[in-house]
């Protein structure tokens, strides 16, 4: 009797390609011969999962098994190309694995042609410490690092000439079997590439490139915040082999303020106050992110918890031409302690000659919390 293909994978006849091939990787890894070491009953298993899976991946395979239950055209039942003691023809099974758990196809091999000698460089990312007032006016800061810049001496080519790398003979991955398992890895000798430069510059040893310490200036512009990115096009890491050069990212960290918190665009700044100059009205000054004194009028009767608002003299607004947000004060009134003889007198005239008009809000909170619980 022949075997039925879709019940080895687990799958029904209208299964799609794609629930086909996730069947197989499930399969596969299940009974794979590493993950069951001397189990002969997992290492058949796993061979009839891929002798299965090489049919029904196959359209013109799968159609003709689904017609005669064959994939010979003579009618003869069973799998095409298999012999009973190993893989025998089917010479395509490490191609089939090798899509899903890695190889050549994965890690740098070349079967579909030869990959360029160069590579692109990497992306880099930093991290700017700035102060909020720098973050507020602006500033130009130099930043050093170390990262792959071109090689002065072959001017980032490598060297000259072009060969086969004599480890994977132009493969870009060598092989090696395990047991009943092929694998395949990116070859350490040319990095995946599967050639070799046959005059190799000595000074950057073929790469194009060598690791220096790098100075570049970073203009941070005004109104920026906290966890944005400056984006640097071409200052990344240079390529190998005059490949492309990455960019760089700047990642702004705004440090916080001794007095200054920052909200948006707004600059909240806490003030206390004596409570006579609560009752009574002032006029007092407060420092502004400008680096100067601001004259601010405390209105007559002020109350704690309350807020003054400063127009225009908050942080700068990224990429608006000038336009800035507030400066809030979180104004606190002060209870005088210490009070003298003649203080405490002066406080109980002014109780004496007090009434609800004084204390609006106290007075009416009290008088509804009096009859709470009757």
């Amino acid at each position: 009797m022949a075997k039925d293909l879709y019940s080895i994978l687990g799958v029904s006849k209208n299964a799609s390609e794609e629930e086909i091939k996730k069947a197989y990787r499930k399969v596969a890894m299940k009974y794979h011969p590493d993950r069951n070491p001397g189990d002969k009953e997992a290492e058949a298993k796993f061979k009839e999962a891929a002798e299965a899976y090489e049919i029904l991946s196959n359209s013109e395979k799968k159609q003709r098994y689904d017609t005669y239950g064959t994939t010979d055209s003579a009618g003869h039942t069973g799998f095409e190309g298999f012999s009973q003691g190993g893989f025998g023809g089917f010479g395509g099974f490490d191609d089939i694995f090798t899509q899903f758990f890695g190889g050549a196809s994965q890690g740098g091999g070349r079967r579909n042609g030869k990959r360029s000698m160069s590579v692109d460089g990497s992306d880099l990312q930093f991290s700017l410490a700035i102060t909020l007032e720098e973050a507020h006016n602006g500033v130009t800061k130099k930043v050093s690092f170390n990262g792959n810049v071109s090689c002065k001496t072959c001017h980032g080519a490598g060297g000259s000439g072009i060969k086969n790398c004599g480890t994977c003979h132009g493969a870009g991955v060598v092989r090696q079997q395990r047991g009943f398992f092929i694998t395949e890895s990116t070859c350490h000798a040319c990095s995946g590439l599967g050639q070799t430069m046959q005059n190799q510059c000595n000074d950057c040893h073929g790469e194009g490139r060598k690791v220096a310490n790098r100075t570049i200036e970073v203009k941070v512009v005004s109104g920026i915040k906290d966890g944005q990115k400056i984006f640097l096009q071409g200052q990344g890491d240079a390529g190998v082999r005059g490949g492309k050069i990455g960019d760089l990212y700047i990642l702004v960290n705004v440090q916080s303020h001794k007095f200054f918190t920052r909200v948006d665009s707004d600059i909240h700044f806490n003030i206390t106050i004596p409570f006579v100059d609560a009752i009574l009205g002032s006029e007092i000054e407060v420092p502004t992110i400008d680096g100067k004194y601001e004259k601010v009028k405390v209105p007559l009767g002020i109350q704690g918890e309350s807020d003054i608002t400063i127009k225009g003299k908050g942080m700068n607004r990224l990429n608006t031409g000038g336009l800035r947000g507030n400066m809030v004060l979180k104004v606190k009134i002060e209870t005088p302690v210490n009070l003298t003889k003649k203080q405490k007198q002066l406080i109980e005239e002014f109780k004496a000659e007090s009434n609800e008009k004084n204390s609006p809000n106290s007075q009416g909170f009290f008088n509804k919390i009096k009859n709470l619980f009757s």
